[in-house]
């Protein structure tokens, strides 16, 4: 076992592993195509409840590219134009439901170190940590 500050590590659970598990959804690529050059992942809970309807194993199906889009470029716009040095982002995305109205979504923006210290985008609910 790995000694970490004078003590055991037991057990790790890195962001790859939790990409992997389904609970971040990796959109680094999407966010690239939009100015973003950190890797960015979009927890489960946001994919679901804002971006994707449920619709099997179609990730990235074309109905979902303009939530998803949207969410990244307001995340983009909010970055851009913040006047603090906080690793923490608030923003809202306005979002159609599948009946066609439009509900504005609080997100929140995590930017903290990755599996290997490098700076990655956490996009999450406003109470998920």
């Amino acid at each position: 076992m790995n000694e970490l500050c004078g003590t055991t590590l037991i057990h790790a659970y890195s962001r790859a592993d939790r990409i992997h598990d389904g609970g971040l959804i990796d959109v680094s690529e999407p966010a690239r195509q939009l100015g973003i050059i950190y890797p960015v992942a979009i927890t489960s809970a946001v994919w679901i409840g804002a971006i994707q309807e449920i619709d099997g194993d179609k990730l990235f199906d074309i109905r979902t590219r303009g939530a998803l889009s949207r969410c990244l470029s307001m995340l983009a716009s909010v970055a851009r134009n913040s006047t603090t040095n906080d690793h923490k982002l608030l923003f809202t995305v306005p979002l159609a439901d599948k009946h066609g109205n439009i509900e504005n979504v609080q997100l929140k923006a995590i930017i903290g170190p990755g599996d290997n210290l490098e700076a990655v985008i956490t996009i999450m609910e406003p109470e998920e940590d």
